[in-house]
């Protein structure tokens, strides 16, 4: 289980899964997959970290690992491209975007990830 002071992410590595690198933006994100992820005790199926440039998917959560990778990645699209806001109500539109941009990228293209 990894997790250092001071950070709500919790998580536990899949093993004989390499990390990825994923180009958005100007910035490099490493994709972790995990088979335990939580945020403050809450376990989540995926987590954008945009400070720490990561991409966490639990390979373990109900919803599809590719679903949730292109998801988490539209959130880092929307920080690296400067679009993210802090009021309540852009939060949730951009929420509302990312799910419904996961769901028909999914729903129309046969992709997996590669282990």
């Amino acid at each position: 289980m990894s997790r250092k002071k001071d950070n709500p992410i919790q998580y536990k590595k899949a093993p004989r899964i390499k990390n990825k690198t994923v180009r958005i933006g100007a910035a490099d994100y490493l994709f972790i997959t995990c088979t335990f992820l939580s945020i403050e005790g809450e376990e989540v199926a995926g987590l954008c970290d945009s400070i720490g440039k990561r991409v966490y998917v639990n390979q373990t959560s109900k919803v599809s690992d590719v679903e949730t990778l292109i998801h988490e990645m539209a959130h880092a699209a929307f920080y690296e491209y400067g679009v993210i806001q802090h009021q309540a109500w852009c939060r949730h539109l951009e929420e509302v975007v990312v799910e419904v941009v996961s769901k028909i990228v999914a729903a129309n293209f046969r992709l997996t990830l590669k282990k």
